[in-house]
């Protein structure tokens, strides 16, 4: 079983590759959380990654375009 956090919106997932540290919207990130808020693109302070392989993948597609 894996490990289930709530994420920043406030529901569980089970897929998370990241937290988001900020007091406005704390909580675990997944792929499309993490594209959709651009925690990336924006180099965010808040941002830990659990795991740079995983967001590596991101981060590939992100230069190509």
């Amino acid at each position: 079983m894996s490990h289930r956090e709530k994420d920043i919106h406030g529901k569980y997932i089970g897929n998370a590759i990241g937290y988001c540290h900020s007091e406005v919207h704390p909580g675990a990130l997944n792929r499309e959380i993490a594209y959709k808020h651009k925690c990336l693109a924006k180099k965010c302070s808040n941002l830990e990654k659990y795991d740079e392989e995983s967001w590596r993948k991101k981060e590939k597609c992100r230069k190509r375009r």
